[in-house]
């Protein structure tokens, strides 16, 4: 039975205007409009549980990105990097806090030491009726690249989306304490379902 990763993306891209000079500068060109992204600004919030148990909560930090846009304001791709040794547990305190962020930044899970960024690369970026868009895009976790698609639908600021992702966790190889039944019994399975909430800031 396949176990499945959930990751809940809220792109919160607000967009700073464009000088004159600027935007008749670029009126001569068809290259796209790059917007960098505010790491410091940025921020991820994870969470997960056992099947049976106890759940936790926590953040994660973008390492950098950017997104492309036409010179009349639609997405055409973009880049986000994450800074996996940035997990951070939030709901507990003190010894248990720190074993758990070791653990998740262990081989058992992210492996961080030996891949410290994870990565999101829009290949194609289609506008939908709803005034977003059809991404299909490549994530990157502990070296294993795989395409994967969603829906980018805007949110309520300006200039900004959302997104939920479905992922098998174990394709990125990140199997640890995958659900089997010896391990219900012992209540030691973690749930198929993690989810992450991501906003993001952008800047040229």
């Amino acid at each position: 039975m396949k176990k499945y990763l959930y990751l809940c993306w809220l792109l919160s891209l607000l967009l700073p205007q464009l000088g004159q000079s600027q935007s008749k500068k670029r009126a001569t060109t068809a290259k796209p409009v790059t917007y960098m992204l505010d790491a410091s600004a940025s921020s991820i919030h994870w969470n997960g549980k056992k099947v049976i148990g106890e759940a936790h909560q926590g953040v994660l930090a973008f390492k950098g990105g950017k997104l492309l846009f036409t010179k009349s304001g639609k997405l055409k791709g973009g880049t986000l990097w994450v800074d996996m040794a940035s997990i951070e547990v939030l709901d507990l305190t003190d010894q248990r806090k720190a074993k758990l962020e070791a653990h998740l930044k262990s081989a058992d899970f992210f492996a961080v030491k030996e891949y410290p960024t994870a990565s999101l690369h829009f290949k194609r970026v289609t506008e939908n009726a709803q005034k977003g868009y059809e991404v299909l895009a490549e994530m990157t976790i502990k070296g294993v690249t795989k395409t994967l698609s969603f829906t980018l639908s805007p949110a309520i600021a300006e200039r900004s989306f959302q997104a939920t992702l479905t992922i098998d966790r174990t394709l990125f190889g990140v199997c640890f304490a995958v659900e089997t039944f010896s391990d219900y019994l012992a209540e030691k399975a973690i749930d198929k379902d993690f989810s992450l909430k991501a906003v993001s800031y952008t800047h040229l």
